[in-house]
């Protein structure tokens, strides 16, 4: 083992072999720097420590060359050779270097090898370390970057929205460019630029006549004119500029004035709604009332118009109104008695600002309740002026609901001069317009005579019809048609009445009009919801790629036959398949109508009411729908009708053929039913040309009677006078929106049923007359105020005296009942006298006869033939009128021996009803106690016991 002195003789040795100075070194010195190399410095000492030979330093230090590049920033001592090893060879092989040769050898090549590990170790670290720091750049570069997009994108999406603000405030802008354009054109042709043109053409002219004198003196006026020219293209240039910099100018006060309205705009944000007006009564303010009314006419109820205005205010206006700040259902009531006041005045406004106006009324009834619907029409329109109801619906009720219009009127109009307004009224109230009915004609008698008594004058009024209400009578007269048809063709009994199952069932109408009601009522829309089948109907109709067109027939009823005849005709096919094949369980009213659409004789005259739409009403309808045509213009169409109606009684042979003009050059809208029509066969459309001149027959003497004014003749036929012409210039062929009103009142009962009349005409009124829409809005706020105010105090007052006419109208039923109560006691005790007197004169005659035997002995007590008659005369009273037997054999129509045969012959058949002798014996007993009885009596009372 070497020592410690050994061992540093070894290491300086091998520093020294390295090429290292150390011989300046102390010990501890020479030691720092071995504990740089202590692993290739403790492995050779371990080496030695071993006494390993010399061969295996050598392979040491090849092995420690060979791993030597593999060592990292730790350098490595080479190896050194002692100077003497234990167990060594003394000479080495002759094929092996020696030990010095080897040392130095390896030395060598370590060094060299070191320093390029050296270095090689620094530039990889040096690049580790620059990568490193790139690295971490890069990252902060990434994340910056990334930062970057994110708000580069938020700025893009904000450049996207002006983008779209400013595309639309371009198109404004173009907008206004344009009108600014057109504004500069019409700066152009200002008087310098016509006169700027006048030279110019001035100029032309003189260049041409200066090519015709070319002489010198043209040349000088060239030459001047060339000069003139050039000024006035710098005057154009200036003028040009002058128009650019004002277009520029507009082009920016353009600019300028959509900004400021955009940043209106932007600013215009409503907080808050104010419905009360400031004050210890919080009153709800104008708008409120005016909103409340509008609501009201468009149907919605009182109850919901404070809930209308809070969701409204919520959804539009983002505000939350409170309850209380909103109408309750009793304060939309009084604001609806309001719009009732306002809605007479409309009327009175229109009809005193008027040259002259009509008076439509018709009369109707609703659950057995009687109401009077009036409408005025003006030169402007027509317009509702509510209903009254009514107890009775006689002439002077008519007259006094009339009046009370027209005082009404007056009073809204002006308060404090109502009777001028009222005859004013009276005096521009030219006309009256109802139906045919007998009430009707004495009430226009009575209110003429009325008129001219308060105006005193001799003018009369215009009385005026209805002229839809002739489509009436032709229904009426084509039903009386169809069943002279039947009589005549010996057709009685066609279609369900030749069915046993329908034997009790009574015929009161025509097959074809039954089959058309009944049809409609449970194939159509509001028919019966009982035995109907609309539903599937409706289904086999979508199975089979079908519209339903069956209509309601309820809802013309001017002409729902033959309307409905035409759906019915073209629906013949499929309504037979749906009952027979797809409604296999029919009730009675599906079989009657099943029966109906297959019966080829009733379809016969289905067709012929369906020609009847397609040729008369169809048009006349459609010319009634148009309101094109005057009342005194109207004769024109109706002479026309009543030509070709008497040209079809004599040959309606063309009624079938396509190339026919119309009546009236009006085309029906729908063609399916004339389609249905010419696909018949020959034989059934012979029989609809003969029924359709049997019809025309009829129809022809309805025209003469109904429409007689406007015939040749007629009062209104080419009327010449020029005052009447006046008065009949705003008069209405129709009183159709009467109908419409009657309409509305159905639909107002069914949705406010304990409503008053007076709400029923409030909602009429404002539907109908568009008071708040129309009218009202274009009023200027100063004269809304005052309106609003007037109808505030007014409004109650009118639906005080509304119901006050309602309490009459319930008195004068109570009183009516009282009436008939108070007649039908007088009767009663009418009949008690007479049945008394009867059985007076019974007891004087000795009783009632119970037999054969009693009658003759009856008659043997009486000695002359008038007795004898009275006395039989007086016994069938008895059993007629007191006994209340009823008996073809009870006569009093006969000579003596009738009666004498016929009273036996009663008596005869009632002997096997003991029942009836108990109560003769009863009441004879009754009426005759105070008397002694007679032997019949006593016979009789035998005969009972």
């Amino acid at each position: 083992m070497f020592q410690k002195d050994e061992r540093h003789t070894l290491c300086r040795q091998w520093f020294t072999h390295v090429g290292l100075n150390i011989s300046d070194l102390s010990d501890k010195q020479l030691r720092a720097r071995l504990d740089k190399v202590r692993k290739p410095y403790d492995t050779f000492s371990k080496s030695l420590h071993r006494g390993n030979n010399e061969a295996k330093l050598k392979d040491y230090l090849f092995q420690q060359q060979s791993h030597f590049p593999l060592v990292s920033a730790m350098p490595t001592v080479p190896s050194v050779v002692p100077c003497a090893i234990e167990n060594a060879p003394a000479t080495p092989p002759a094929d092996h270097p020696t030990g010095d040769e080897l040392t130095h050898l390896k030395i060598a090549s370590s060094g060299r090898q070191l320093a390029a590990l050296r270095r090689s170790n620094e530039e990889l670290s040096g690049s580790l370390l620059e990568a490193k720091n790139r690295e971490m750049i890069y990252k902060d570069l990434l994340k910056e970057k990334t930062q970057s997009v994110t708000i580069l994108q938020a700025d893009l999406t904000k450049l996207q929205g002006k983008a779209e603000r400013s595309a639309s405030h371009i198109k404004c802008v173009e907008t206004q460019l344009c009108s600014a354009k057109e504004y500069i054109g019409k700066i152009r042709q200002t008087n310098f630029y016509k006169r700027l043109k006048r030279q110019e053409t001035n100029l032309k002219k003189r260049e041409e006549n200066l090519k015709d004198h070319e002489d010198g003196g043209c040349i000088q006026t060239i030459e001047r004119l060339k000069h003139k020219l050039k000024l006035c293209q710098t005057a154009n240039s200036s003028l040009r500029a002058k128009l650019n910099s004002v277009k520029e100018k507009r082009q920016q006060d353009l600019d300028r004035h959509n900004q400021l309205t955009a940043d209106l705009l932007e600013e215009a944000v409503v907080h808050t709604v104010k419905t009360t007006e400031e004050g210890p009564r919080k009153k709800f303010t104008h708008d409120v009332i005016k909103t409340t009314i509008g609501l009201i006419s468009c149907g919605v109820s009182a109850k919901n118009s404070g809930h209308v205005i809070q969701t409204v205010a919520r959804n539009l206006f983002h505000t939350d109104i409170d309850d209380k700040d909103v109408p309750s259902e009793r304060t939309s009531l009084r604001f609806a008695d309001q719009g009732h006041y306002l809605a007479k005045y409309h009327v009175a406004e229109t009809v005193l600002d008027s040259d002259n106006f009509d008076i439509h009324f018709d009369g109707t009834t609703r659950d057995h309740r009687k109401y009077v619907g009036q409408q005025v029409t003006t030169s402007a329109g027509s317009l509702s002026c509510g209903f009254t109801e009514v107890a009775t619906e006689d002439a002077k009720t008519l007259v006094d609901v009339t009046v009370s219009l027209l005082q009404e009127v007056a009073q809204v109009y002006d308060k404090d001069d109502t009777e001028r307004c009222f005859k004013a009224a009276l005096q521009k109230c030219s006309g009256l317009m109802s139906d045919r009915a007998a009430p009707n004609k004495l009430m226009k008698k009575d209110f003429n005579d009325l008129r001219k008594a308060t105006l005193g004058t001799e003018e009369d009024l215009q009385f005026l019809y209805c002229n839809a209400h002739y489509l009436l009578g032709l229904g009426t007269s084509a039903e009386k048609s169809l069943k002279e048809l039947q009589t005549e063709w010996g057709q009685q009994r066609i279609g369900r009445d030749n069915a046993a199952q329908f034997g009790h069932w009574q015929a009161k109408e025509a097959a074809a009009v039954r089959y058309v009601r009944m049809a409609c009522e449970v194939l159509g829309p509001r028919g019966d919801d009982q035995c109907g089948c609309r539903d599937a109907w409706l289904a086999y109709c979508e199975m089979t790629n079908k519209t339903s067109t069956v209509p309601s027939f309820k809802s013309n009823r001017f002409n729902s036959i033959f309307y409905g005849a035409t759906k019915l005709l073209a629906h013949r096919d499929d309504i037979i398949e749906f009952l027979s094949d797809y409604m296999p369980s029919r009730n009675q009213k599906l079989e009657s109508v099943l029966k109906d659409a297959q019966s080829e004789e009733v379809n016969v005259f289905v067709a012929t009411l369906a020609m009847v739409y397609e040729r008369i009403t169809g048009p006349y309808w459609t010319l009634l729908c148009a309101g094109e045509t005057s009342y005194a213009e109207f004769f024109l169409p109706v002479v026309e009708l009543h030509a070709q109606l008497r040209e079809w009684r004599d040959d309606s042979a063309s009624i079938f053929s396509p190339h026919v003009p119309s009546l009236f050059s009006i085309q029906v809208p729908d063609a399916s039913s004339l389609a249905a029509l010419l696909d018949l066969d020959e034989a059934t459309q012979q029989k609809v040309q003969r029924a359709f001149s049997h019809f025309c027959v009829n129809f022809v003497a309805v025209t003469e009677r109904q429409l007689d004014d406007f015939l040749p003749g007629g009062r209104y036929h080419a009327v010449q006078d020029p005052q009447v012409l006046e008065r009949l210039r705003h008069s209405h062929i129709t009183n159709l929106l009467g109908e419409a009103c009657f309409g509305d009142l159905d639909i107002s009962i069914y949705t406010h049923r304990n409503s008053s009349v007076h709400h029923h005409s409030t909602l009429t009124m404002l539907k109908r007359n568009k008071t708040m829409k129309a009218w009202f809005n274009q009023k200027s706020n100063e004269e809304q105020r005052q309106l609003l105010l007037n109808a505030s105090s007014s409004g109650p007052e009118m639906r005080k005296r509304h119901r006050e006419n309602d309490r009459e109208v319930k008195a004068s039923k109570r009183q009516k009942l009282q009436l008939q109560q108070q007649r039908t006691e007088a009767d009663r005790q009418k009949k008690a006298r007479e049945k008394a007197d009867i059985a007076q004169e019974i007891r004087q005659d000795g009783g009632a006869c119970s037999s054969a035997g009693d009658v003759d002995r009856l008659l043997e007590r009486k000695a002359l033939q008038r007795e004898k008659l009275a006395a039989l005369k007086t016994q069938i009273r008895f059993f007629r009128h007191v006994l209340g037997f009823k008996s073809e054999l009870l006569k009093l129509t006969q000579d003596l021996p009738g009666l004498e045969q016929s009273l036996k012959e009663f008596l005869a058949s009632q002997d096997p009803f003991p029942e009836h002798r108990d109560r003769w014996t009863t009441t004879l007993m009754r009426k005759t106690s105070h008397q002694s009885p007679t032997p019949l009596l006593q016979s009789m009372r035998t005969t009972s016991e």
